[in-house]
């Protein structure tokens, strides 16, 4: 909540793992308000490819800021790693922060170590 400081919600999707996933997030993440109260933090964990573009997600990521060019490329690779700051309605290519990590399938190099500001 960038009025509060206050984390409002916090919840892990094992989308690799079941598709049916990437639809549920995808619904939380079109509910969210576009009113500039809220910033989303997306962190990804073990495999971000498989499923990302699946049931409603790509939409919903590109509504919070995530790029084409980044989260819909094709050359993010299995096993990558993934962190995305936005908000709901900022729009795609818009995202605050967006890193990716990861230059070939199951890559050691495939980690976010970033200094990201947490500020409201």
């Amino acid at each position: 909540d960038t009025e509060t400081g206050e984390w409002v919600h916090r919840e892990n999707y094992d989308v690799y793992g079941d598709a049916s996933e990437a639809a549920r997030m995808a619904n939380y993440l079109e509910g969210l308000p576009q009113n500039g109260k809220y910033k989303v933090y997306v962190v990804t964990a073990d495999e971000p490819k498989a499923n990302r573009l699946s049931n409603g997600l790509e939409t919903a990521m590109y509504r919070i800021g995530a790029s084409e060019r980044v989260y819909g490329s094709e050359d993010f690779e299995r096993r990558s790693a993934y962190v995305l700051i936005g908000s709901p309605g900022i729009g795609e290519g818009n995202a605050y922060y967006e890193f990716y990590q990861g230059s070939t399938d199951n890559s050691p190099d495939a980690f976010v170590d970033r200094d990201i500001p947490i500020n409201y």
